[in-house]
Protein backbone atom coordinates (compact mmCIF):
# COMPACT_ATOMS: atom_id res chain seq x y z
CA UNK A 1 0.00 0.00 0.00
CA UNK A 2 2.80 2.20 0.73
CA UNK A 3 4.59 1.57 -2.56
CA UNK A 4 1.24 2.59 -4.62
CA UNK A 5 0.99 5.71 -2.32
CA UNK A 6 4.66 6.89 -2.82
CA UNK A 7 4.17 5.82 -7.10
CA UNK A 8 3.36 8.49 -9.70
CA UNK A 9 0.51 6.34 -10.16
CA UNK A 10 -0.92 6.80 -7.10
CA UNK A 11 -0.73 11.10 -8.21
CA UNK A 12 -2.07 10.20 -11.80
CA UNK A 13 -5.18 8.63 -10.42
CA UNK A 14 -5.32 12.19 -7.83
CA UNK A 15 -5.16 13.93 -10.65
CA UNK A 16 -7.97 12.17 -12.09
CA UNK A 17 -10.31 12.16 -9.59
CA UNK A 18 -9.64 16.06 -9.72
CA UNK A 19 -10.77 16.64 -13.05
CA UNK A 20 -13.64 14.09 -12.50
CA UNK A 21 -15.02 16.03 -9.53
CA UNK A 22 -14.57 19.19 -11.95
CA UNK A 23 -16.96 17.77 -14.41
CA UNK A 24 -20.63 18.57 -12.83
CA UNK A 25 -19.88 22.33 -12.84
CA UNK A 26 -18.62 22.95 -16.48
CA UNK A 27 -21.74 23.05 -18.64
CA UNK A 28 -23.32 26.65 -16.92
CA UNK A 29 -21.94 29.23 -19.08
CA UNK A 30 -18.99 30.51 -18.81
CA UNK A 31 -18.67 31.50 -15.26
CA UNK A 32 -19.79 34.56 -12.87
CA UNK A 33 -16.93 36.99 -13.60
CA UNK A 34 -17.82 39.56 -15.94
CA UNK A 35 -14.02 38.67 -16.83
CA UNK A 36 -14.84 35.20 -17.73
CA UNK A 37 -17.36 36.31 -20.42
CA UNK A 38 -14.96 38.94 -20.97
CA UNK A 39 -12.39 36.63 -22.57
CA UNK A 40 -14.65 34.53 -24.46
CA UNK A 41 -15.60 38.31 -26.81
CA UNK A 42 -12.18 38.96 -26.67
CA UNK A 43 -10.99 35.70 -28.01
CA UNK A 44 -14.00 36.26 -30.88
CA UNK A 45 -12.39 39.64 -31.65
CA UNK A 46 -9.00 38.42 -31.85
CA UNK A 47 -10.00 35.55 -34.54
CA UNK A 48 -11.58 37.77 -36.52
CA UNK A 49 -8.89 40.64 -36.71
CA UNK A 50 -6.06 38.54 -36.86
CA UNK A 51 -4.17 41.21 -34.01
CA UNK A 52 -3.97 40.81 -30.56
CA UNK A 53 -5.94 43.20 -27.89
CA UNK A 54 -6.01 42.50 -24.68
CA UNK A 55 -9.14 41.10 -22.78
CA UNK A 56 -8.65 43.62 -19.57
CA UNK A 57 -5.50 45.45 -18.19
CA UNK A 58 -2.92 44.74 -18.24
CA UNK A 59 -3.19 41.80 -20.39
CA UNK A 60 -2.98 38.12 -19.91
CA UNK A 61 -1.66 36.90 -23.12
CA UNK A 62 -1.04 33.40 -22.78
CA UNK A 63 -4.88 32.34 -22.51
CA UNK A 64 -6.06 34.84 -24.40
CA UNK A 65 -4.34 33.28 -27.43
CA UNK A 66 -5.12 29.53 -26.72
CA UNK A 67 -8.84 30.72 -26.68
CA UNK A 68 -8.66 32.58 -29.63
CA UNK A 69 -7.58 30.01 -31.68
CA UNK A 70 -10.89 27.45 -30.57
CA UNK A 71 -13.17 30.92 -30.05
CA UNK A 72 -16.19 28.80 -31.24
CA UNK A 73 -15.75 25.66 -29.27
CA UNK A 74 -18.43 26.98 -26.37
CA UNK A 75 -18.40 27.02 -22.72
CA UNK A 76 -17.62 23.36 -21.64
CA UNK A 77 -14.22 23.25 -23.50
CA UNK A 78 -13.24 26.58 -22.41
CA UNK A 79 -14.29 25.31 -18.91
CA UNK A 80 -12.34 22.05 -19.24
CA UNK A 81 -9.43 24.03 -19.73
CA UNK A 82 -9.28 25.34 -16.80
CA UNK A 83 -10.20 21.81 -14.83
CA UNK A 84 -7.48 20.64 -17.24
CA UNK A 85 -5.01 23.39 -15.78
CA UNK A 86 -6.65 22.35 -12.11
CA UNK A 87 -5.45 18.77 -12.33
CA UNK A 88 -1.89 18.93 -13.43
CA UNK A 89 -1.10 22.23 -10.84
CA UNK A 90 -2.38 19.19 -7.64
CA UNK A 91 -0.20 16.57 -9.57
CA UNK A 92 2.94 19.04 -9.66
CA UNK A 93 2.11 20.21 -5.73
CA UNK A 94 2.08 16.36 -4.93
CA UNK A 95 5.14 15.64 -6.92
CA UNK A 96 6.50 18.57 -4.90
CA UNK A 97 5.56 17.51 -1.40
CA UNK A 98 6.72 13.79 -1.89
CA UNK A 99 10.24 15.36 -3.29
CA UNK A 100 10.48 17.61 0.18
CA UNK A 101 9.75 14.64 2.28
CA UNK A 102 6.09 16.35 3.07
CA UNK A 103 4.59 13.58 5.51
CA UNK A 104 1.22 12.42 3.48
CA UNK A 105 1.33 14.11 0.03
CA UNK A 106 -1.71 12.85 -1.29
CA UNK A 107 -3.68 14.14 1.53
CA UNK A 108 -2.00 17.60 1.10
CA UNK A 109 -2.17 17.60 -2.52
CA UNK A 110 -6.01 16.82 -2.24
CA UNK A 111 -6.94 19.39 0.08
CA UNK A 112 -4.93 22.07 -1.96
CA UNK A 113 -7.52 20.36 -4.65
CA UNK A 114 -10.60 20.94 -2.60
CA UNK A 115 -10.32 24.20 -1.07
CA UNK A 116 -13.54 26.35 -2.50
CA UNK A 117 -11.90 29.25 -4.40
CA UNK A 118 -9.32 26.78 -5.88
CA UNK A 119 -12.50 24.07 -6.82
CA UNK A 120 -14.98 26.81 -7.88
CA UNK A 121 -11.64 28.98 -9.85
CA UNK A 122 -11.12 25.13 -11.68
CA UNK A 123 -14.91 24.90 -13.13
CA UNK A 124 -15.33 28.27 -15.43
CA UNK A 125 -13.36 30.03 -18.06
CA UNK A 126 -10.51 31.86 -16.12
CA UNK A 127 -6.81 32.25 -15.95
CA UNK A 128 -6.44 31.15 -12.15
CA UNK A 129 -5.25 27.68 -12.55
CA UNK A 130 -3.99 27.92 -15.93
CA UNK A 131 -1.29 30.48 -13.68
CA UNK A 132 -0.70 27.85 -10.74
CA UNK A 133 -0.38 25.05 -12.79
CA UNK A 134 2.97 26.23 -14.18
CA UNK A 135 3.80 27.82 -11.50
CA UNK A 136 3.61 24.39 -9.54
CA UNK A 137 5.94 22.95 -12.71
CA UNK A 138 8.31 25.86 -11.52
CA UNK A 139 8.76 25.09 -8.01
CA UNK A 140 8.93 21.18 -9.12
CA UNK A 141 11.57 21.98 -12.01
CA UNK A 142 13.47 24.63 -8.85
CA UNK A 143 13.94 21.34 -6.68
CA UNK A 144 14.81 19.16 -8.92
CA UNK A 145 18.04 22.01 -10.58
CA UNK A 146 16.04 22.00 -13.72
CA UNK A 147 16.23 26.48 -13.82
CA UNK A 148 15.40 27.08 -17.52
CA UNK A 149 12.83 24.54 -17.45
CA UNK A 150 11.66 26.62 -14.26
CA UNK A 151 12.17 29.71 -15.66
CA UNK A 152 10.01 28.65 -18.93
CA UNK A 153 6.81 27.43 -16.56
CA UNK A 154 6.97 31.22 -14.72
CA UNK A 155 7.37 32.70 -18.15
CA UNK A 156 4.21 30.97 -19.04
CA UNK A 157 2.77 32.01 -15.73
CA UNK A 158 3.46 35.89 -15.96
CA UNK A 159 1.84 34.98 -19.62
CA UNK A 160 -1.18 34.26 -17.95
CA UNK A 161 -1.39 36.05 -15.08
CA UNK A 162 1.46 38.93 -14.39
CA UNK A 163 1.20 39.05 -10.38
CA UNK A 164 2.80 34.98 -10.94
CA UNK A 165 5.57 36.97 -11.67
CA UNK A 166 6.25 37.87 -7.17
CA UNK A 167 6.32 33.93 -6.80
CA UNK A 168 10.25 34.40 -8.33
CA UNK A 169 11.12 35.47 -5.29
CA UNK A 170 10.38 32.62 -2.82
CA UNK A 171 11.83 30.23 -5.48
CA UNK A 172 15.01 31.79 -5.22
CA UNK A 173 15.11 31.50 -2.10
CA UNK A 174 14.74 27.66 -2.72
CA UNK A 175 18.33 28.04 -4.64
CA UNK A 176 19.75 30.66 -2.31
CA UNK A 177 22.68 31.53 -2.16
CA UNK A 178 23.60 29.83 -5.29
CA UNK A 179 25.02 32.32 -7.25
CA UNK A 180 24.30 30.53 -11.04
CA UNK A 181 21.35 28.81 -10.25
CA UNK A 182 19.87 32.63 -9.54
CA UNK A 183 20.95 34.12 -12.74
CA UNK A 184 19.59 31.08 -14.56
CA UNK A 185 16.25 30.83 -13.00
CA UNK A 186 15.57 34.68 -12.61
CA UNK A 187 17.47 35.05 -16.33
CA UNK A 188 15.07 32.23 -18.36
CA UNK A 189 11.80 33.71 -15.84
CA UNK A 190 12.65 37.18 -17.41
CA UNK A 191 13.46 36.20 -21.00
CA UNK A 192 10.31 33.97 -21.62
CA UNK A 193 8.13 36.00 -19.58
CA UNK A 194 9.21 38.85 -22.11
CA UNK A 195 8.77 36.37 -25.25
CA UNK A 196 4.89 35.17 -23.68
CA UNK A 197 4.15 39.42 -23.34
CA UNK A 198 5.25 40.44 -26.38
CA UNK A 199 2.11 40.50 -27.71
CA UNK A 200 1.05 42.89 -25.39
CA UNK A 201 4.47 44.74 -25.90
CA UNK A 202 4.58 45.14 -29.29
CA UNK A 203 0.41 46.48 -29.47
CA UNK A 204 0.42 48.70 -26.31
CA UNK A 205 4.04 49.27 -25.11
CA UNK A 206 4.90 50.11 -21.71
CA UNK A 207 0.58 51.57 -21.40
CA UNK A 208 -0.01 47.86 -20.54
CA UNK A 209 1.17 48.13 -17.08
CA UNK A 210 -1.53 49.69 -15.58
CA UNK A 211 -4.60 48.05 -13.80
CA UNK A 212 -8.28 49.51 -13.31
CA UNK A 213 -8.96 51.56 -10.37
CA UNK A 214 -11.81 50.68 -8.11
CA UNK A 215 -13.31 51.57 -4.90
CA UNK A 216 -11.69 49.64 -1.62
CA UNK A 217 -14.65 47.37 -0.60
CA UNK A 218 -16.24 47.53 2.93
CA UNK A 219 -14.12 45.63 5.72
CA UNK A 220 -16.81 43.12 6.52
CA UNK A 221 -16.18 42.29 2.41
CA UNK A 222 -12.46 42.21 2.55
CA UNK A 223 -12.43 39.86 5.76
CA UNK A 224 -15.22 37.36 4.14
CA UNK A 225 -13.30 37.19 0.94
CA UNK A 226 -10.28 36.69 1.95
CA UNK A 227 -11.32 34.02 4.79
CA UNK A 228 -14.95 32.45 4.23
CA UNK A 229 -14.23 33.27 0.61
CA UNK A 230 -11.18 30.93 0.05
CA UNK A 231 -11.45 28.63 2.65
CA UNK A 232 -15.52 27.99 3.32
CA UNK A 233 -16.98 27.98 6.30
CA UNK A 234 -15.98 24.02 7.68
CA UNK A 235 -12.70 24.65 6.45
CA UNK A 236 -12.20 28.04 8.44
CA UNK A 237 -13.50 26.45 11.27
CA UNK A 238 -10.67 23.67 11.17
CA UNK A 239 -8.03 25.39 10.52
CA UNK A 240 -8.66 27.72 13.56
CA UNK A 241 -9.83 24.34 15.64
CA UNK A 242 -6.34 23.04 14.57
CA UNK A 243 -4.19 25.46 15.02
CA UNK A 244 -5.64 26.64 18.70
CA UNK A 245 -5.70 22.52 19.59
CA UNK A 246 -3.35 20.76 17.60
CA UNK A 247 0.29 22.67 17.45
CA UNK A 248 3.44 20.59 17.62
CA UNK A 249 5.86 21.32 20.10
CA UNK A 250 8.95 21.17 17.78
CA UNK A 251 8.49 22.92 14.09
CA UNK A 252 11.74 21.01 12.35
CA UNK A 253 10.15 19.06 9.43
CA UNK A 254 10.91 21.27 6.71
CA UNK A 255 14.13 22.44 5.26
CA UNK A 256 14.75 25.83 6.01
CA UNK A 257 14.59 27.23 2.18
CA UNK A 258 11.41 25.92 2.07
CA UNK A 259 9.74 27.43 5.09
CA UNK A 260 11.08 30.80 4.16
CA UNK A 261 10.11 30.36 0.44
CA UNK A 262 6.20 29.67 1.81
CA UNK A 263 6.37 32.52 4.49
CA UNK A 264 7.38 35.43 2.09
CA UNK A 265 4.71 33.59 -1.06
CA UNK A 266 2.04 34.04 2.19
CA UNK A 267 2.89 37.55 2.89
CA UNK A 268 3.70 38.91 -0.63
CA UNK A 269 -0.08 37.57 -1.77
CA UNK A 270 -1.63 38.52 1.07
CA UNK A 271 0.10 42.23 0.98
CA UNK A 272 -1.27 42.24 -2.55
CA UNK A 273 -4.64 40.82 -1.39
CA UNK A 274 -5.26 43.17 1.01
CA UNK A 275 -3.96 46.33 -1.50
CA UNK A 276 -6.56 45.05 -3.82
CA UNK A 277 -8.83 42.89 -2.18
CA UNK A 278 -11.20 42.37 -5.48
CA UNK A 279 -11.62 38.49 -5.13
CA UNK A 280 -11.34 35.71 -3.30
CA UNK A 281 -9.39 34.20 -6.00
CA UNK A 282 -6.25 36.53 -5.70
CA UNK A 283 -4.74 34.21 -2.57
CA UNK A 284 -5.24 31.20 -4.65
CA UNK A 285 -1.25 31.40 -5.43
CA UNK A 286 -0.74 31.27 -1.31
CA UNK A 287 -2.36 28.32 -0.48
CA UNK A 288 -0.05 25.21 -1.55
CA UNK A 289 2.41 27.30 0.85
CA UNK A 290 -0.28 27.35 3.02
CA UNK A 291 -0.17 23.55 3.23
CA UNK A 292 3.31 23.26 3.44
CA UNK A 293 3.63 25.35 6.40
CA UNK A 294 0.30 23.38 7.96
CA UNK A 295 2.00 20.37 7.71
CA UNK A 296 4.92 21.90 9.72
CA UNK A 297 3.02 23.65 12.28
CA UNK A 298 0.24 21.17 13.20
CA UNK A 299 0.34 18.01 14.76
CA UNK A 300 -1.14 14.62 12.38
CA UNK A 301 -4.77 14.73 13.99
CA UNK A 302 -4.70 18.27 13.57
CA UNK A 303 -3.23 18.16 10.22
CA UNK A 304 -5.93 15.63 8.85
CA UNK A 305 -8.54 17.59 10.45
CA UNK A 306 -7.64 20.69 8.39
CA UNK A 307 -7.45 18.30 5.43
CA UNK A 308 -10.68 16.86 6.33
CA UNK A 309 -12.40 20.40 6.17
CA UNK A 310 -11.30 21.06 3.14
CA UNK A 311 -12.04 18.62 1.59
CA UNK A 312 -15.99 19.04 2.78
CA UNK A 313 -15.86 22.34 2.78
CA UNK A 314 -16.76 23.24 -0.87
CA UNK A 315 -19.78 21.14 -0.46
CA UNK A 316 -21.62 22.36 2.95
CA UNK A 317 -21.98 25.41 4.54
CA UNK A 318 -22.34 28.27 2.08
CA UNK A 319 -22.55 32.11 2.86
CA UNK A 320 -23.50 33.87 -0.34
CA UNK A 321 -25.78 37.32 -1.56
CA UNK A 322 -29.75 36.68 -1.40
CA UNK A 323 -29.63 39.22 -4.77
CA UNK A 324 -32.04 37.00 -7.10
CA UNK A 325 -30.40 38.24 -10.24
CA UNK A 326 -26.54 38.00 -9.34
CA UNK A 327 -26.98 35.72 -5.76
CA UNK A 328 -27.31 32.30 -4.90
CA UNK A 329 -30.32 29.79 -4.28
CA UNK A 330 -30.59 28.54 -0.82
CA UNK A 331 -32.74 25.78 1.14
CA UNK A 332 -35.17 26.56 3.29
CA UNK A 333 -32.83 25.71 6.49
CA UNK A 334 -30.90 28.73 5.76
CA UNK A 335 -31.00 32.23 7.79
CA UNK A 336 -30.03 35.76 6.59
CA UNK A 337 -28.29 38.96 7.41
CA UNK A 338 -27.93 42.31 6.65
CA UNK A 339 -24.36 42.64 6.40
CA UNK A 340 -22.24 45.90 5.05
CA UNK A 341 -25.71 46.98 3.52
CA UNK A 342 -26.19 43.46 1.55
CA UNK A 343 -28.06 40.70 2.53
CA UNK A 344 -26.56 37.72 2.65
CA UNK A 345 -27.72 33.87 3.87
CA UNK A 346 -25.99 31.00 5.50
CA UNK A 347 -27.15 27.77 4.46
CA UNK A 348 -25.84 24.92 5.86
CA UNK A 349 -27.04 22.37 2.87
CA UNK A 350 -25.39 24.37 0.14
CA UNK A 351 -21.99 24.26 0.04
CA UNK A 352 -19.80 27.01 -1.49
CA UNK A 353 -19.57 25.15 -4.98
CA UNK A 354 -23.40 24.47 -5.22
CA UNK A 355 -23.79 28.02 -4.54
CA UNK A 356 -21.76 29.23 -6.99
CA UNK A 357 -22.93 27.16 -9.41
CA UNK A 358 -27.00 28.17 -8.98
CA UNK A 359 -25.40 31.95 -8.84
CA UNK A 360 -24.51 31.39 -12.25
CA UNK A 361 -27.72 29.77 -13.60
CA UNK A 362 -29.22 32.85 -11.93
CA UNK A 363 -26.91 35.13 -13.42
CA UNK A 364 -28.13 33.51 -17.20
CA UNK A 365 -31.61 33.88 -15.64
CA UNK A 366 -31.64 37.39 -15.45
CA UNK A 367 -29.69 38.43 -18.70
CA UNK A 368 -32.25 36.19 -20.46
CA UNK A 369 -34.81 38.65 -19.02
CA UNK A 370 -32.81 41.77 -19.41
CA UNK A 371 -32.60 40.85 -23.58
CA UNK A 372 -36.67 39.66 -23.77
CA UNK A 373 -37.30 43.16 -22.14
CA UNK A 374 -34.76 44.91 -24.64
CA UNK A 375 -36.73 42.61 -27.80
CA UNK A 376 -40.39 44.25 -27.46
CA UNK A 377 -38.49 47.82 -27.06
CA UNK A 378 -39.07 50.45 -30.07
CA UNK A 379 -36.57 53.21 -31.09
CA UNK A 380 -32.92 53.61 -30.48
CA UNK A 381 -32.39 52.92 -27.17
CA UNK A 382 -29.16 52.70 -25.14
CA UNK A 383 -28.79 50.57 -21.91
CA UNK A 384 -26.46 50.80 -18.84
CA UNK A 385 -25.13 47.56 -18.65
CA UNK A 386 -22.40 47.91 -16.01
CA UNK A 387 -21.12 44.56 -14.89
CA UNK A 388 -23.62 42.49 -17.19
CA UNK A 389 -21.71 44.05 -20.03
CA UNK A 390 -19.60 41.25 -21.31
CA UNK A 391 -22.31 38.55 -20.37
CA UNK A 392 -24.89 40.33 -22.35
CA UNK A 393 -22.95 40.74 -25.32
CA UNK A 394 -21.85 37.36 -25.40
CA UNK A 395 -25.54 36.80 -25.81
CA UNK A 396 -26.14 39.20 -28.16
CA UNK A 397 -23.67 37.44 -30.46
CA UNK A 398 -24.97 34.03 -30.13
CA UNK A 399 -28.51 34.44 -30.96
CA UNK A 400 -30.39 35.29 -34.29
CA UNK A 401 -30.70 39.28 -34.60
CA UNK A 402 -27.48 41.10 -32.50
CA UNK A 403 -28.52 43.73 -30.57
CA UNK A 404 -25.21 44.33 -29.04
CA UNK A 405 -24.83 47.60 -29.68
CA UNK A 406 -27.35 48.98 -27.33
CA UNK A 407 -25.94 47.93 -24.26
CA UNK A 408 -23.40 50.49 -22.73
CA UNK A 409 -20.72 49.40 -20.43
CA UNK A 410 -20.98 52.88 -18.52
CA UNK A 411 -21.31 55.79 -20.00
CA UNK A 412 -19.69 59.83 -18.60
CA UNK A 413 -22.53 62.23 -18.17
CA UNK A 414 -21.44 63.92 -21.74
CA UNK A 415 -22.47 60.79 -23.75
CA UNK A 416 -25.40 60.32 -21.84
CA UNK A 417 -26.47 64.20 -22.17
CA UNK A 418 -25.81 63.18 -26.17
CA UNK A 419 -27.85 60.95 -26.34
CA UNK A 420 -31.17 62.35 -25.22
CA UNK A 421 -30.08 65.08 -27.28
CA UNK A 422 -30.62 62.87 -29.99
CA UNK A 423 -33.60 61.48 -29.01
CA UNK A 424 -32.40 58.19 -27.18
CA UNK A 425 -34.44 57.00 -24.48
CA UNK A 426 -31.67 55.71 -21.98
CA UNK A 427 -32.18 52.94 -19.59
CA UNK A 428 -29.87 51.45 -16.66
CA UNK A 429 -29.76 47.79 -15.26
CA UNK A 430 -30.28 47.65 -11.09
CA UNK A 431 -27.24 49.25 -9.26
CA UNK A 432 -25.60 50.33 -12.60
CA UNK A 433 -27.00 54.43 -12.06
CA UNK A 434 -24.87 54.67 -8.73
CA UNK A 435 -21.83 52.86 -10.18
CA UNK A 436 -22.13 54.97 -13.42
CA UNK A 437 -22.09 57.73 -10.87
CA UNK A 438 -18.56 56.26 -9.03
CA UNK A 439 -17.02 55.62 -11.97
CA UNK A 440 -16.98 59.13 -13.54
CA UNK A 441 -17.73 60.81 -10.33
CA UNK A 442 -21.26 62.93 -11.07
CA UNK A 443 -24.39 62.29 -9.84
CA UNK A 444 -27.16 62.37 -11.36
CA UNK A 445 -27.23 58.93 -13.84
CA UNK A 446 -30.71 58.20 -12.48
CA UNK A 447 -31.86 61.64 -14.01
CA UNK A 448 -30.43 60.93 -17.30
CA UNK A 449 -31.80 57.19 -17.36
CA UNK A 450 -34.67 55.07 -16.33
CA UNK A 451 -34.17 51.78 -14.70
CA UNK A 452 -35.12 49.34 -17.22
CA UNK A 453 -38.58 47.73 -16.92
CA UNK A 454 -37.81 44.00 -16.17
CA UNK A 455 -40.70 41.13 -15.29
CA UNK A 456 -37.43 39.70 -13.65
CA UNK A 457 -38.28 40.57 -9.88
Amino acid sequence: MNAFKNSPKAILLLGIVVLLSRLPFLFQGYGTEEDSWGLVINARNINASGNYEYSRLPGHPVQELVLSAMHDAGPFIFNLLSAVFSAFAVMFFAFILRRIGFRDHLLGALAFAFIPVVYIASTYTIDYMWAMAFIMMAWYFTLDGKYVFAGLCMGLAIGCRITSGAMLLPLLMLVWPQRRSILLLAGSTLLFGLLCFSPVLMKYGLYFFDYYDLPYPPLAKVVYKGSIGVLGTLGLVSLLTALVFFRKKKEDDLPKSVRTAGLTAIILYTISYVWCPEKSAFLIPALPFVIVLLGEWLSLRGFRLVCAGLVISPFLFSVNLTDPARGASYSSLAFTKTISGQEIFFDPLNGPVFAEHSKRKNKAKFCEAVLAATDTMKGNNKVIAGWWYNELQVKCLEREGNTSSLFLFYAPKSELELYRQMGRRIFYLPEQDRNNDTKFNFSGTNSLASPLPLSFF
